[in-house]
Formats: C-alpha cells, structure tokens, sequence
C-alpha cells in the first residue's frame, strides 16, 4: 500500500521524481522504508519454514523493490506510458526518466544508502542457494 503510493505519487510529479516534494523529509523516510524493510524480511523468514530459501529470496525481493522503486528506480517501457501526457510529451526524446534531479543527488544519496542496506539484510539474512535471484 505505501509502496503504491510512492510509486503513483512517482508518476504524477515523473519530472523531477518524489525529491523536492519530500526535501525536507527524505532522511525520515528513508529509515522508515529500512525499517520497514528489514521487518518485511524477518517476518517472512519465520513466517515461512521449511520454504525453499530461494522462493522466500524471490518473494521477499519483490516487495522490499516495490517498496523502494517510486525512490530509485528509472521510469521507462511500460512504467513511462502510464506517465501523464504533459510528461511523455516533454520527455518523448528520452528514454529513461531518472528517480532524482541532478540538484537532488545528496538526498538521493541517504535513500539509496538505505535501500541498499535493505538488500544486504537480505543477503545477510537469506543467502540463497543461487544467484539468479538478485
């Protein structure tokens, strides 16, 4: 649920990505989401045993990347045609739409930290048996 709201609030302001709206909230947020996180991944693991690690590794992997992907991920393919108009059409030479402007580099910087200590938890906690996973 909050992933999706990050992710269509994402889509909305696509031009320059959730980090002006949220300037003055970004450290917050971003521990929250690790927070939110690592708690999705340990619930998993024990609400899940006997589960081959790799399924519980994929299945985790998709919500802790929902919930981080309106913060990191570039729009582009499918993810730009359900972009508003004003947007496909002032970015139409563009081929991916980057999550943060180049003046929003250091408040990215603290959400990607953040994220990625969300993943090494992961790897931390489920090292898989594979690495097609990840």
């Amino acid at each position: 649920m909050l992933s999706n709201y990050f992710v269509k609030q994402r889509l909305e302001f696509g031009l320059y990505g959730l980090y002006p709206k949220y300037r003055l909230h970004i450290r917050p947020i971003s521990v929250f989401l690790c927070l939110l996180s690592h708690t999705y991944i340990v619930t998993t693991l024990h609400a899940r045993p006997g589960t081959l690690q790799d399924d519980v590794v994929q299945k985790v992997w998709r919500t802790v990347e929902g919930v981080w992907a309106g913060w990191v991920a570039p729009l582009g393919g499918a993810d730009r045609q359900t972009c508003p108009d004003w947007l496909r059409h002032l970015t139409h030479d563009i081929q991916l739409l980057l999550p943060w402007a180049p003046s929003d580099a250091s408040a990215a910087d603290s959400m990607v930290a953040m994220f990625v200590a969300s993943i090494d938890y992961i790897h931390e906690l489920l090292p898989g048996e594979s690495y097609t996973v990840l």
